[in-house]
């Protein structure tokens, strides 16, 4: 279940495939993996400029019922407070994405919904493992130059109570890379 925690970044890894383009450039799916997900995101027109991308991602909301007070009190300190880190997004990258950029460790996830056109994106993923799932939603806009995106994560395992995250990540392209890019 502690690999559900960590889809969030899979809304970052989304969003770092689109780009601006013409109402071909979409990708509409139902009830699809998300490796299929990616194939259809990968032979769209949808592309990022390549360049350093600056990004920052809060954590918006964490409920984690029965967590332990002091591990409470530092998530509350740390949560709205943005996290920054730069990557840089080669030509090569952007032309040949590989699978497990847009999602590492998705098995046993399906997306009942996915869209990306007209500069948004709106999904839903749900994974389930033995004794467990996760519902991960997400919405937010793109161009080739930045996207601000919205995740919230709902886990629920076998006999223990629902964990609950909403993310939020906001990047854009600044430039060229520089050699100081994660």
């Amino acid at each position: 279940m502690q690999r559900f925690a960590m889809i969030a970044p899979l809304a970052l890894a989304a969003a770092m495939l689109t780009g601006c383009g013409s109402e071909k450039d979409s990708v509409e799916v139902r009830n699809e993996s998300p490796g299929t997900v990616q194939q259809k995101v990968a032979q769209s027109g949808l592309r990022p400029q390549p360049g350093r991308w600056e990004s920052r991602i809060r954590i918006e909301r964490m409920e984690m019922p029965g967590m332990p007070a002091g591990m409470a009190e530092q998530m509350q300190k740390s949560m709205g407070a943005a996290q920054a880190f730069a990557t840089c997004l080669k030509p090569e990258d952007v032309e040949k994405p590989d699978a497990s950029f847009f999602q590492k460790d998705a098995s046993g996830c399906t997306y009942e919904k996915f869209s990306m056109a007209d500069g948004r994106i709106d999904g839903r993923m749900v994974c389930k493992s033995d004794g467990g799932s996760t519902v991960m939603t997400m919405a937010g806009t793109y161009s080739a130059t930045g996207y601000a995106i919205r995740t919230t994560n709902e886990t629920s395992s076998e006999g223990g109570p629902p964990v609950k995250m909403t993310v939020a990540v906001e990047s854009r392209r600044t430039g060229d890379c520089n050699g100081t890019e994660s």
